[in-house]
């Protein structure tokens, strides 16, 4: 059994990774924000809105859906309008990088 110097270093520790992987999460979402905004440079305030819209929609979804989903399983939803400017907007409850990966292997699956 630890002493209590032991176990305060270990929570410490932990406590200090986790501080760095929010801190990993924030700069991830501000880096895709940044893209996102750069893709979106040249849209009209009408595109802009629908695509607004779209996203809100999308998280108001998730959001009901996420308390039916069973612990250990992961969430991701998808929602597009069609035509040549359309707009996906995405909500997931697993790490973008795992969701890339699922979607992959899907595809995959799909022979895609």
């Amino acid at each position: 059994m630890g002493t209590v110097i032991d176990e305060l270093t270990t929570e410490l520790q932990l406590l200090s990774l986790n501080q760095l992987q929010e801190f990993a999460r924030i700069v991830q979402r501000v880096l895709m924000e940044k893209e996102r905004a750069q893709r979106h440079t040249s849209e009209t305030t009408t595109a802009l809105q629908v695509r607004l819209v779209l996203e809100q929609q999308t998280s108001e979804i998730a959001k009901k859906l996420r308390p039916m989903v069973p612990a250990g399983v992961g969430l991701i939803l998808i929602m597009s309008d069609y035509g040549s400017a359309g707009n996906t907007a995405y909500c997931a409850t697993v790490e973008r990088t795992d969701a890339l990966r699922l979607l992959r292997e899907l595809l995959e699956r799909w022979g895609a």
